[in-house]
């Protein structure tokens, strides 16, 4: 059994780029994101 909990460590946040991350993504010509619906989603 491993224990991940280290308590000497502070928590810390990393920083996230949501235009990195909108950069990938599909999108249709008003600038919304284009998803398909999963198969498994009923």
């Amino acid at each position: 059994m491993v224990d991940n909990v280290n308590l000497t460590r502070g928590d810390r946040a990393e920083d996230k780029n949501p235009e990195k991350i909108i950069g990938n993504a599909h999108v249709d010509e008003d600038g919304n994101i284009i998803v398909e619906k999963g198969k498994w989603v009923k």
